[in-house]
């Protein structure tokens, strides 16, 4: 069994700034400041003094803080900002004391936020592991004035489209609007903001090692090798903050790094990591938006993991898999990770599971979306001649049914959310298409906190892979 700490790579969690909106992304300025940020970290920490201690920025102090000091001195506040809080995440979760105070290291001072962040080593669970599970839990639990005034606005647009254009499942099905009530939908990301984006990165990474604990440490599926001198380009699609990515490239040794290139798109700039990691770049993409030209069959392998949904319909869906082919190279594999969106077990054993599904399948079809299509992706690969195509089953066990507890506990927190939110969005659906009665619909998140607590429940996925013709 995957143990949560084996895997944890906890970066870009605990942002705590709160945004009037999504701030529009400067590409520019990012990767001035990046390049500012890897110049101080190779003039600081001598080579190779990382490679055998990833925990180098928690352990070596003198090179950490000629690292922070020359940020201070030759980049943006900004910069310095974000990476003293990346480093202070990265070593709570490694239970490692951090400590830096700016002003007494380099005689500056800072914002009082960032200028002195300290840690000490937890007893049971880091500190990170708190943070992650209080802003779920504070997601949760909101105070009721703003669930009212949420339900409301959500039942004032119930016949407003959500997709921008995408078409419905079905003509009759009232419309709803998702960035007004539900959570996780293709819309809500596009417009979330800063503070929904930390909270929303918690639930992915409990999501994320839960994937990873189910296919037993399998991140690539296919055979695709990073031994050699062959570089391998890899793209992300649905990226959020890269953990994916950044979770694969510490598989590879890190003498080999600097050979493979990997690039995450996400719809909403947001989610990017403040701190650049070499090798990996972002780039801000809409699934639906035609990719650059420059990247057609330039990628050894793309991963599309959750997100063909946000494409809108089955046809939509299918569209997007066959033109992430073309951005293959002669040879490169595809990989797809999806879920059926149907309770694996009976009403009997997980009642509340099964209506939780029930209100993800409705909100979603009633904002254009086709939640079924899963079980068809194998075929879609096959059909646009690919070689080699194979699937694999793999249950994310949540609650009781995970036999790491911490893991499972955490499981249990990030489906409430998902449950919270699309709860409101079926409570918002006309009558005809309400997949549950209100009275249903306003216990379903604490009743369902019961359910995983004392049964538990497996969350089913389907991962997908195929090889471009020579």
């Amino acid at each position: 069994m995957v143990r949560l700490f084996d895997s944890l790579m906890l970066t870009s969690i605990l942002a705590s700034g709160v945004a009037i909106a999504a701030p529009e992304f400067d590409q520019e300025a990012e990767l001035r400041r990046s390049n500012c940020d890897n110049g101080c970290f190779d003039d600081s920490f001598p080579g190779g003094s990382c490679t055998n201690d990833p925990a180098c920025m928690c352990n070596q102090n003198k090179y950490r803080e000629a690292y922070f000091c020359c940020m201070a001195n030759n980049c943006e506040e900004i910069v310095l900002s974000r990476s003293v809080e990346r480093q202070h995440d990265e070593c709570q979760a490694r239970n490692l004391d951090f400590t830096f105070d700016a002003e007494k290291a380099c005689g500056i001072k800072l914002a009082a936020t960032t200028s002195s962040i300290s840690s000490t080593e937890a007893s049971a669970t880091s500190a990170a592991l708190s943070e992650i599970l209080s802003t779920l839990t504070a997601s949760i639990t909101s105070d009721a004035a703003t669930r009212t005034t949420w339900d409301k606005n959500a039942q004032d647009t119930a016949q407003t489209s959500s997709t921008g254009g995408a078409t419905p499942v079905t003509d009759d099905v009232p419309q709803i609007k998702p960035a007004l009530g539900v959570y996780s939908t293709p819309e809500w990301y596009s417009k979330a903001q800063d503070k929904d984006v930390s909270s929303d990165i918690g639930r992915l990474t409990i999501h994320h090692l839960g994937f990873k604990q189910a296919a037993e440490g399998t991140l690539v599926f296919a055979p695709l090798s990073f031994a050699g001198d062959t570089p391998r380009a890899i793209l992300d699609v649905g990226t959020a903050d890269g953990l994916w990515m950044r979770d694969v490239q510490s598989s590879i040794p890190e003498s080999a790094h600097h050979k493979h290139t990997f690039v995450g798109t996400d719809i909403n700039a947001s989610f990017f990591p403040s701190t650049a990691t070499k090798g990996i770049t972002y780039v801000k993409q809409d699934i639906k938006d035609p990719p650059p030209q420059a990247w057609y069959e330039s990628f050894d392998m793309i991963n599309l993991r959750m997100v063909l949904i946000a494409a809108g319909s089955g046809d939509a869906q299918r569209s997007v898999v066959n033109e992430h082919i073309r951005l293959l190279k002669p040879g490169g594999w595809i990989q797809i990770g999806d879920c059926d969106r149907v309770c694996p077990t009976s009403n009997e054993e997980n009642p509340c599971y099964n209506d939780m599904f029930a209100c993800i399948r409705a909100v979603c079809q009633a904002s254009g979306l086709d939640p079924l299509e899963a079980p068809k992706m194998k075929s879609w690969l096959v059909d646009a001649g690919l070689e080699e195509v194979q699937e694999r089953t793999a249950f994310r066990s949540v609650g009781k049914r995970n036999a790491d507890d911490e893991l499972g506990y955490l499981a249990i927190k990030a489906d409430l959310t998902i449950a919270k939110g699309f709860a409101a969005g079926a409570k918002a659906l006309a009558p005809s298409v309400k997949p549950l009665a209100d009275e249903r619909l306003d216990t379903l998140v604490q009743d369902l906190e019961i359910e995983l607590t004392e049964t538990g429940a497996y969350f089913p996925m389907r991962f997908i892979w195929g090889r471009k013709p020579l």
